[in-house]
């Protein structure tokens, strides 16, 4: 038995595996390009891995044959300002024989140590694990929505009259903000990487958000339409970003906007990115997940409101292809290394940036 990085060229035999341990109609069974693109075409791999036969997923292999897993996307991460090395995760599964082997499988992917991993979308047999592990976990991935039309809203989700979504309808929005700045969809690198550097990366702690990450992660994705709202101030400097892309869900009667970068410089400017997308019309309703509410300040300035943190009182599901009433809640954990650990006081959880476009969970079904 051995444990290592799997090849390219091996990728049936990963497949292979997703479909005998975890789910034979699994999305990166039905599309191996995605699970490509998230294990192999990625930034950051050909110096994580430090040639070009080797992806990012770690395999368990006995007998020619693949018998565990642990996917991994290599990134560069931020902790107030510093680049520091991290990953996000992809995929993680062990056959139920080689349970013990899965230990030397996670103690092999971490043998490198990055400063930050993030693991988005884990079960509660791997929470637990990762709490046992020390790492800081996570049973529910805050979520905010927002809606004009809450009236469909509540019947299509059969959302009853004690729910805090009932909030929605009071209707507050961001239609009586002053214009500030300009919008623009096309992002120039050197002053996106001003911006971000200066600013927004100084207050936070995460994934860094620098050009080369936007570019792999929504300019170049090949299986979803993103779409980019840049705000400027009169001198044309970046003030703010928002990322979202719009699914349709329930045969096509409705769409819903599913934001995935929410950034801005000053609450004036995250409000009037607010008002740009909720001016987009025929939205059956908004979200956006984040890890804390550093960015969602001006989203509950202009109406949104963050969902209750008990699954059974959620009522909006988060998959919607096909509709998914079983899991409304997402867990996750983060590692840290013993280094970054002295720089992050993980009590003040408010400088944490990290949301659904971090790891692969915004992405085909």
């Amino acid at each position: 038995m051995e444990i290592r990085l799997l090849k390219i060229n091996e990728i049936d035999k990963l497949l292979d595996a997703i479909k005998r341990l975890w789910n034979p109609n699994h999305v990166y069974c039905r599309n191996p390009e995605l699970l490509k693109y998230l294990i192999y075409n990625t930034p950051y791999r050909k110096d994580y891995c430090g040639n070009d036969e080797n992806t990012s997923c770690y395999v368990v292999i006995d007998d020619n044959k693949v018998v565990g897993f642990e996917g991994l996307i290599p990134l560069e991460g931020n902790i107030f300002g510093e680049s520091v090395s991290a990953s996000t995760a992809t995929l993680l599964k062990m056959d139920k024989n080689y349970k013990l082997a899965g230990i030397d499988l996670i103690e092999t992917v971490y043998k490198n140590d990055q400063s930050i991993h993030v693991s988005i979308g884990t079960n509660t047999r791997a929470l637990k694990l990762f709490s046992a592990l020390g790492r800081y976990t996570f049973k529910d991935f805050p979520r905010w929505v927002w809606t004009n039309k809450f009236d469909e809203l509540k019947k299509i989700f059969k959302i009853d009259n004690n729910s805090i979504l009932n909030c929605l309808n009071w209707n507050i929005s961001s239609n009586n903000i002053l214009p500030k700045g300009s919008y623009d969809s096309f992002i120039e690198e050197e002053k996106w990487n001003k911006f971000y550097n200066m600013s927004f990366a100084k207050r936070t702690i995460g994934i860094k958000r620098d050009y080369k990450f936007l570019k792999w992660r929504y300019i170049d994705y090949p299986f979803f339409n993103y779409k980019i709202i840049l705000l400027k101030d009169v001198e044309g400097n970046y003030k703010g970003l928002a990322v979202y892309r719009i699914e349709s869900i329930l045969d096509g009667k409705y769409k819903i906007g599913r934001i995935l970068e929410f950034i801005y410089d000053d609450i004036d400017y995250g409000m009037n990115l607010c008002s740009k997308l909720q001016n987009e019309e025929d939205i059956l309703f908004w979200d956006f997940y984040c890890l804390s509410s550093i960015t969602a300040t001006a989203l509950e300035y202009c109406g949104f409101i963050r969902l209750d943190r008990n699954e059974s009182n959620k009522m909006i599901p988060t998959r919607f292809q096909p509709i998914d009433f079983n899991v409304m809640n997402i867990m996750g954990a983060i590692r840290l290394s013993e280094d970054a650990k002295h720089k992050v006081n993980l009590v003040i959880d408010q400088q944490w940036y990290v949301t659904r476009g971090d790891a692969d969970q915004d992405r085909p079904n």
